[in-house]
């Protein structure tokens, strides 16, 4: 929780912020995906209050800054922030500032302490402590469940990329090419081509139609309509790594022929 309030309060940079959100209308695509899963952790985590479940609460909400803010809008939103224009900047910085102090907010009944403390470095609070602060309240015109969709959509993607480079033990620090078939969403990949260089170092995309042939030699990753490519040269030497299976393939050979031997005698 410190390394997020510590990378947002760096990346405001001083600057003095409309306190909020901004209009839906003025968010891009990471940011209303992010916005609406706020906007739905919050009604979710009142009703499980409501109902007094409060170790669910505490769950979903840990499930949303770990492994939605964190994991990936605050990775996402560094194009913004570092190679956007200043109203891109300047929009970002609002949601990055106003999904943290949402999240602070739901956190206090579970570490007042620590939240508290946090809370102090917020701009906009007006020097008011966190604990006698409003509770954190849900603007449904803010869920928008196409973001939902066409964000999830790329993170399933990246994901896949980086199990095949994984798989492939592919050094980190190499950058490789994706080939991929939109299915229905081209312009989704031709807008947000910047969200694979980043998450998963793909330096290069070459969008397909449905009609070219599938290339040879190519790892793929597969999520509803849209097929990614990734050429195995762009990995390894593949005469290399052929070689290699050869060799591991003929020591295998070798092993099934003593065991076949080995019973045949004891048979015998």
């Amino acid at each position: 929780i410190w390394q997020m309030t510590n990378f947002v309060t760096q990346n405001l940079e001083g600057e003095a912020l409309e306190p909020g959100l901004p209009p839906a209308a003025d968010l891009d695509l990471p940011a209303r995906w992010i916005v609406s899963r706020m906007t739905k952790l919050i009604a979710g985590v009142q009703r499980l209050f409501d109902s007094y479940q409060y170790g669910e609460a505490g769950r979903q909400i840990d499930d949303f800054l770990w492994g939605e803010f964190a994991d990936w809008y605050i990775e996402i939103s560094k194009h913004a922030l570092y190679q956007g224009d200043a109203q891109a900047k300047a929009s970002t910085r609002r949601v990055l500032l106003a999904v943290l102090d949402t999240s602070l907010r739901l956190l206090h009944p579970f570490m007042p302490f620590v939240t508290e403390e946090l809370w102090g470095f917020l701009p906009n609070t007006g020097g008011k402590p966190l604990i006698v602060s409003g509770w954190a309240t849900a603007d449904e015109s803010y869920i928008d469940e196409q973001a939902e969709t066409e964000t999830g959509l790329l993170i399933e993607l990246v994901r896949g990329i980086r199990n095949v480079r994984e798989e492939y033990n592919v050094e980190p620090g190499r950058r490789i090419t994706a080939l991929i078939v939109p299915g229905s969403r081209p312009a989704l990949f031709q807008t947000h081509d910047y969200l694979f260089a980043r998450l998963c170092n793909v330096a290069t995309i070459h969008l397909l139609s449905a009609d070219d042939a599938a290339p040879e030699h190519a790892a793929s990753v597969i999520v509803g309509d849209v097929t990614v490519y990734l050429p195995l040269a762009d990995f390894m030497d593949v005469a290399a790594e052929c070689e290699r299976l050869s060799k591991e393939r003929d020591k295998l050979l070798e092993q099934i022929a003593r065991v076949q031997a080995q019973l045949s005698n004891e048979q015998f």
